[in-house]
């Protein structure tokens, strides 16, 4: 990986920590357990993100403001879009944030950094519940969960895990939808993922805004006057239709192309290799049957 990435110590794993994941092609995944879930040993050693075992106990004890919001989603769920959205219902105007939503992104940065984010805060996470902030889960500030059709979840995630830098030796199709069935995915299992947000969920402890990414891409006007009521935020008919307008796939990809961190000096997703590629047109009839296809002759 190129060195610009490299962000934070590189965590260290002992080789008994390891697992291995052989695909029908012979290949190799190497994955590491940690706070109750299976991560991708190549990302979670990459010193990209801080290393989960220290971090994710900060993250827990992290204090919650009454408006703080956290928009919390399994990859390629639709975050980027919710997050324009909610940035954009924050400051009362149809504006794209200065900055990509990986700033603010719970296992992305050290604890310095995330309570740098002025107020209102808006953080975004891949994490599972029992790796977010405590006070998120018992009531304070405001939770949206999104979900979306874990098909199109597959293929979105396959796209995107070819453009990243760090990754010199893609897999193949048929080697990433073996580990998707068989383990619910690569770096994190959507089956788990989801399931353990539910449970969550129905411990009744707060109100959560739950939005469907098909139900979002039917509807997003209505969308954005969902959000806007749940988060008690003024919204008139004519800021909602800015902000759909603001929201759509083009625009946001060439909004994303201005956005910078000015923390370490760096543009949108640094960690690909083509950062426009984020903002994706959903799979084709077609690909959606070659899943269909490798699906049968998985369990056949």
């Amino acid at each position: 990986m190129a060195d610009k990435l490299v962000k934070y110590p590189i965590a260290s794993v002992e080789e008994e920590e390891i697992i291995e994941r052989k695909c029908p092609s012979g290949r190799i995944l190497k994955v590491i357990g940690m706070n109750d879930r299976y991560r991708d040993l190549q990302f979670t050693t990459s010193g990209f993100i801080p290393d989960p075992r220290s971090h994710v106990p900060s993250l827990r004890t992290m204090d919650i403001y009454e408006d703080d919001v956290l928009v919390s989603a399994f990859p390629k769920c639709g975050t980027h879009w919710v997050w324009e959205m909610v940035k954009m219902l924050q400051k009362g105007k149809a504006e794209y944030d200065k900055r990509p939503k990986e700033v603010a992104m719970l296992e992305f940065h050290s604890m310095d950094l995330l309570l740098e984010e002025s107020r209102p805060r808006l953080y975004n996470t891949h994490n599972y519940p029992s790796e977010v902030p405590t006070g998120f889960l018992e009531g304070k500030g405001k939770v949206i969960f999104l979900l979306r059709n874990p098909k199109d979840v597959a293929v979105s995630f396959y796209s995107h895990m070819r453009l990243l830098k760090m990754n010199k030796d893609p897999m193949s199709w048929d080697d990433f939808v073996y580990l998707v069935i068989t383990y619910g995915g690569v770096s994190a299992d959507w089956f788990e993922h989801t399931v353990k947000w539910e449970n969550e969920m129905r411990k009744n402890r707060r109100t959560y805004l739950c939005l469907y990414y098909e139900e979002m891409k039917k509807n997003p006007l209505e969308t954005v006057k969902t959000i806007a009521d749940y988060l008690e935020t003024p919204c008139t008919d004519l800021l909602a239709k800015d902000i759909t307008t603001k929201c759509t796939l083009e625009k946001m990809r060439s909004a994303n192309k201005d956005k910078h961190d000015d923390r370490n000096d760096s543009g949108p997703n640094p960690e690909m290799s083509n950062p426009d590629q984020m903002y994706r047109k959903e799979m084709s009839a077609a690909v959606v049957e070659e899943v269909r296809f490798v699906s049968r002759n998985l369990h056949s």
